[in-house]
C-alpha cells in the first residue's frame, strides 16, 4: 500500500526546501498563501532542523512587509531556538509588534512570559497585564502583577 501525500504536505515541503536553499523570494511568494498556524508550523520545523535560517527568512520578509503579524512570527521562531540571546530578540520583536498594533493583546500576553526572566520591566509588565486581563481574565502572570492572583 502506498502512502498518500497531500498537496498540503507537498507545499510545506517545497516552502521548507526553498528556505533551506536560500531561495527566499520564491518561498515568500508561497508562504503568503498560508494561514498563521501553518506559517508557524513550517518555520518552527525549519528552525528545529536547520536553526537560524528560519529566523533569517522571517527577517527577509520583515524587510519587505514590516507588520505586527510578522514580528510576532519572528518572536515565535527565534524563541523556538531557545538560546538566552534569542529571548532578547523575541522581546524586541514582540515590542515592535505592539508598537505597530497596540490593540493586539496577544503580543502583550506573549511578552509577559519574559517578565519573570527580567527581560521586561515591572512598569511595562504592569501596563501589558492590565490590557491582557481585559481579554484573558485568568492569565496568571497578569493577575500576579496586578495583585489579584
Amino acid at each position: 500500500m502506498t502512502a498518500k501525500i497531500s498537496l498540503h504536505d507537498n507545499t510545506h515541503s517545497l516552502i521548507a526546501h526553498l528556505i533551506k536553499e536560500n531561495k527566499f523570494y520564491e518561498a515568500y511568494q508561497m508562504i503568503l498563501q498560508k494561514d498563521a498556524k501553518e506559517i508557524v508550523k513550517i518555520l518552527t520545523q525549519i528552525a528545529t532542523e536547520k536553526g537560524i535560517i528560519a529566523y533569517t527568512f522571517v527577517n527577509f520578509i520583515l524587510q519587505r512587509k514590516e507588520t505586527s503579524f510578522w514580528h510576532k512570527i519572528a518572536a515565535q521562531v527565534i524563541s523556538h531556538l531557545q538560546a538566552p540571546h534569542h529571548k532578547i530578540a523575541a522581546v524586541y520583536h514582540l515590542k515592535k509588534s505592539i508598537q505597530l498594533d497596540p490593540a493586539d493583546w496577544t503580543a502583550q500576553e506573549e511578552l509577559l512570559k519574559y517578565y519573570d526572566e527580567g527581560l521586561i520591566s515591572q512598569e511595562e509588565a504592569f501596563r501589558y497585564a492590565k490590557h491582557v486581563l481585559v481579554h484573558n481574565p485568568t492569565h496568571q502572570t497578569g493577575k500576579k502583577l496586578i495583585g489579584i492572583g
